[in-house]
């Protein structure tokens, strides 16, 4: 069986060869790379059911994500820092299901990690907003 991070890495992979810039440094004409304001980011989302993998570009919005405009939108206002989530304003039950969300890529040409474990999926919804992959 392949693992979670396996799969994330292959993804990660892929990726980055059509994000980074490798100018050539022997050529001093050679034009300077323009700083990358794309986005590409793996959403692996893993329940008791079992594994999803979601694809996110931004700038242009696409992807497999199920709403890839609100969810660039929402990465845009929180300045792609996922680890300064602001606090869910929604209610949850309190049955536990455990989500666990890992997001693995690069914002606006930064590589950004995230993972976390949530007691059920609304909290999930809660605390990641648009970019949790859900159909609305």
């Amino acid at each position: 069986m392949v693992s979670s991070l396996s799969i994330l890495s292959l993804f990660a992979a892929a990726i980055v060869p059509f994000v980074v810039a490798h100018p050539d440094s022997h050529d001093n004409h050679a034009p300077q790379p323009v700083p990358n304001t794309s986005t590409y980011l793996a959403i692996l989302v893993k329940k008791t059911t079992g594994n999803t993998i979601y694809s996110l570009s931004c700038n242009p919005d696409g992807g497999s994500h199920p709403r890839p405009q609100a969810a660039c939108e929402f990465l845009q206002s929180i300045n792609g820092n996922l680890n300064g989530l602001p606090a869910s304003q929604i209610l949850c039950t309190l049955e536990y299901n455990p989500v666990n969300v890992t997001i693995l890529g690069l914002y606006q040409g930064r590589f950004t990690v995230f993972n976390n474990q949530y007691s059920n999926e609304c909290f999930a919804i809660g605390a990641l907003g648009n970019l949790y992959p859900t159909i609305a």
